[in-house]
C-alpha cells in the first residue's frame, strides 16, 4: 500500500492553514458510539423501505479516527439513522442489504478483501447506495468509485484550493475556496470514467475532488479529499448521505442566530480611523448615529432578532472594590441633556423583538486563572467571580435594563467550569451559554449544541460564523452549519471595523483586516462593511429563504425540544412517511430522481419552501402533528 496518505495533521504540519488549525479535539470513537443514541425504529409500511445508513469506520486507522466521529455526530444532528461497523479489527463488511445507504468513512478500505469488496459492488449494482467520503482504494470497487485507473492512482497534495463547479446543494455553486482557506490537503490523482459528473475540482480544475456516479443500478457520490475531518463539513457529509438516495428525508431545527457582541458596552470619546475618515465622528457618536441604525435596518430587512450582549468594564478588575465608571463614562446628547450612552442604549436596543444578555461584569473570561493573579489563590478568586457578578446583577436593576439575561456569552470564548459556577450562582437566570464550535474544550471551546458539559442546568449554543466580511469560508461554514441541521449562529462586534493593523500593529489576525470603510463608495455595492454583511444576509435569504430568524431565548425551547424528539423515516415508490417521538420539527425533503411530492397528498405537514435545483428538488416542510405522509408523483407527471 502507498505511503502518500498523509493525515490532516500531517497536513498541517506540510502547509498549514486557517482551517486545519482549527482542527478540534475530537472525541474518542468509544465516547461517539457510547453518546450515540440509536434513532426511533418503525415497520416500513407497505411497498416502502427504512432509510438507515451503515457507516464504516475504522478504528485503527488514524484518519478515520478524526472523520468518522465528525460523520456520526453529523447524522445525528440530522436524525438520519445509522448503524455504525467497525472493519478494522477483521477487515470485514456488515451485509449491506438491508440499508438505504451506505457510507465510507475508512480511507483503509483497500484492505477488504476481494470477497468482502464485492458485498458492496453487488449491493450497489443492485439498486444500493454508496457515499465515499474520504479518498479511498480498492481495485475491486475501483469502477463503482468512477475511478478508470487500474492500478492506485498516485497520492498528490492539493495546493490550489476547492472549487465547487456544480449544483450539490443551494448556495454552494460556484463558491472557490483558496490555500489560505483549506490549506494543503490530500487527494488521488484519479483518472474518472465516462459518465460522471463533477462537483468540484482543485481550485486550478486539474482534478476532480468530488463526483456523482451511476453502477449498475445504484448511485455513488466520492469525495476525492480528506477534507471531511474537519468540522466545518460537518454539513457536506449530511447532503452526501441525502445525495445518493433517490429521496431522502433529514429533520431540522430551522433556528437563525444574530448575537451583537460587546455593545452597548463603554466606547471611546475619541476620533478613530477608518470612521474618523469617513464621518469625522468619536467611536461613541459613530455607533449611536450611524453604526446602530444601520443594524436596525438590517434587522428590518432580513427579520433579524438580535442579542445584544453586555460588558459593564473593560477595567480589568479581578478584586474589589467594584465600579462602574466606564459604563458612565461616554455621554451623549438627548433632547438638550447629555446622558449615559451605555444605559440609554441598552433600553433602546432591547425594545421590540430583541432581547440583552450579559458578557460579564468586565471582559475577564470566567477561568480562574484570569482571576488567580497579584497572589490570589483559587478560593479568593471563586468568591470574587461571584462578588463581581452579583455587582452586575446589582446595577442591571439598577438601571432598568428589563428582564434579567437568559443567555450569557463569554468573553474571548473562554471560560471554565468554576466560571460557570459562579455565573449560575449570581446569575440563576441564565439558562444559555454561547460558546464557540471551535477552540480547546478545556478552556470552554469546541461545543456542541445541547447541555453544557460542565454544568447541568446550562445549555450550549456554540457559534459558528463570524464578522462583517461576505468570505467565502464564512460562507463555506454557514452552509455546512445550515446543512447539518438547519441551522445558522452568526456574531459581530461594533469595534470590528476599528480592529485594523494601523490601529492595532501587534493584532496578528485584525478583525478587518482591509481597513474597510462602514459605507465607502456608494458606487461599489461592496465597499463597506455595512455593505458586505447586507450582501452576505442577502445571500442567505436568497438560497435559504426558509430560515427562522429568532432570540435565544426562543431558540433554546426549539433545541430543547428538538433533541428531545426522535424520528424515523421510511421511503417508498409512491411516498414517504415520517415519525416523531414527541414534539413536531422541520424536515428537509430531497427527491433526486425526477420525482416530485404529491401537494395535493401532504399530510400532517405545512410546505415551507420549494427549491429546484438541476438535478434535484429539496422541500422544507413544517410537520403539524408526530406523523406524516407525503405522496410522490412519478418523474414527468
Amino acid at each position: 500500500m502507498k505511503d502518500y496518505r498523509i493525515s490532516r495533521r500531517e497536513a498541517l504540519l506540510l502547509g498549514g492553514s486557517a482551517l486545519i488549525q482549527s482542527l478540534l479535539p475530537l472525541p474518542v470513537i468509544d465516547e461517539i458510539k457510547e453518546n450515540h443514541v440509536p434513532r426511533m425504529r418503525l415497520a416500513a409500511g407497505p411497498g416502502e423501505s427504512l432509510q438507515r445508513v451503515l457507516l464504516l469506520y475504522d478504528s485503527a486507522d488514524p484518519l478515520s479516527q478524526m472523520l468518522y466521529p465528525q460523520i456520526s455526530m453529523a447524522l445525528d444532528y440530522a436524525k438520519i439513522a445509522h448503524d455504525d461497523a467497525d472493519i478494522g479489527p477483521d477487515a470485514r463488511v456488515a451485509d449491506p442489504s438491508s440499508y438505504s445507504a451506505v457510507a465510507v468513512a475508512a480511507e483503509s478500505i483497500w484492505r477488504l478483501s476481494d470477497e468482502e469488496a464485492l458485498k458492496i459492488k453487488e449491493y450497489v449494482a443492485g439498486g444500493g447506495n454508496l457515499a465515499v467520503l474520504v479518498r479511498a482504494w480498492n481495485p475491486v470497487l475501483r469502477e463503482v468509485f468512477g475511478i478508470q485507473d487500474r492500478q492506485e492512482p498516485e497520492g498528490i497534495l492539493i495546493e490550489s484550493g476547492l472549487r465547487f463547479v456544480a449544483d450539490f446543494f443551494p448556495g454552494l455553486q460556484g463558491l472557490a475556496l483558496e490555500k489560505q482557506y483549506v490549506g494543503m490537503f490530500s487527494a488521488m490523482a484519479a483518472t474518472t470514467v465516462d459518465g460522471v459528473q463533477v462537483l468540484a475540482t482543485s481550485g486550478d480544475g486539474q482534478y476532480p475532488l468530488l463526483w456523482r456516479h451511476k453502477f449498475g443500478r445504484g448511485r455513488v457520490l466520492y469525495w476525492n479529499m480528506d477534507l471531511l475531518a474537519d468540522r466545518e463539513f460537518r454539513g457536506f457529509a449530511v447532503q452526501s448521505v441525502l445525495d445518493v438516495h433517490t429521496s431522502a428525508v433529514m429533520a431540522i431545527a430551522n433556528v437563525g442566530l444574530f448575537h451583537v457582541d460587546d455593545f452597548p458596552a463603554p466606547a471611546s470619546t475619541r476620533k478613530l480611523e477608518p470612521v474618523a475618515g469617513e464621518y469625522d465622528m468619536s467611536v461613541v457618536d459613530f455607533y449611536y448615529k450611524v453604526w446602530f441604525p444601520d443594524m436596525m435596518r438590517l434587522a428590518r430587512k432580513y427579520g433579524l432578532h438580535y442579542l445584544w450582549i453586555i460588558p459593564f468594564n473593560y477595567n480589568g478588575l479581578v478584586e474589589p472594590p467594584w465600579d462602574f465608571d466606564q459604563w458612565v463614562h461616554a455621554k451623549i446628547e438627548l433632547n438638550g441633556q447629555e446622558v449615559p450612552f451605555c444605559v440609554y442604549m441598552s433600553h433602546q436596543v432591547a425594545q421590540g423583538e430583541h432581547e440583552l444578555a450579559l458578557h460579564g461584569y468586565d471582559h475577564q473570561s470566567l477561568r480562574l486563572d484570569w482571576w488567580m493573579r497579584d497572589g490570589i489563590g483559587e478560593e479568593e478568586a471563586r468568591r470574587n467571580m461571584v462578588s463581581a457578578l452579583k455587582e452586575a446583577h446589582q446595577r442591571w436593576q439598577e438601571d432598568s435594563m428589563g428582564p434579567l439575561p437568559f443567555s450569557y456569552v463569554p468573553p474571548n470564548n473562554l471560560y471554565d467550569a468554576a466560571g460557570l459556577e459562579a455565573l449560575h450562582e449570581a446569575f440563576p437566570s441564565v439558562k444559555v451559554v454561547g460558546g464557540m464550535y471551535m477552540g480547546d474544550f478545556e478552556h470552554g471551546g469546541s461545543r456542541e449544541f445541547g447541555p453544557e458539559p460542565w454544568n447541568d442546568d446550562l445549555f450550549s449554543i456554540p457559534r459558528w460564523t463570524h464578522g462583517y466580511f461576505d468570505e467565502p469560508f464564512t460562507r463555506l461554514v454557514a452552509l455546512s452549519e445550515l446543512n447539518m441541521f438547519g441551522v445558522w449562529t452568526h456574531f459581530v462586534h461594533p469595534d470590528d471595523i476599528f480592529n485594523t493593523k494601523s490601529n492595532y500593529p501587534t493584532e496578528d489576525e485584525p478583525r478587518n483586516p482591509y481597513e474597510a470603510p462602514w459605507r465607502g463608495d456608494p458606487s461599489d455595492p461592496n465597499d463597506g462593511m455595512f455593505d458586505q454583511l447586507d450582501h452576505l444576509l442577502d445571500w442567505n435569504q436568497e438560497h435559504y429563504p426558509w430560515l427562522r430568524w429568532m432570540t435565544t431565548q426562543e431558540a433554546y425551547t426549539e433545541f430543547v425540544n428538538y433533541f428531545d424528539t426522535d424520528a424515523a423515516f421510511s421511503l417508498g415508490d409512491d411516498g414517504i412517511t415520517i415519525s416523531l417521538s414527541k414534539h413536531p420539527t422541520y424536515l428537509l425533503v430531497r427527491l433526486n430522481d425526477g420525482r416530485k411530492l404529491d401537494l395535493m397528498h401532504v399530510t400532517n405537514a405545512q410546505i415551507i419552501n420549494i427549491h429546484a435545483g438541476e438535478t434535484y428538488t429539496q422541500y422544507v416542510l413544517k410537520c403539524m402533528g408526530q406523523e406524516v405522509r407525503l405522496g410522490l408523483l412519478a418523474s414527468g407527471v
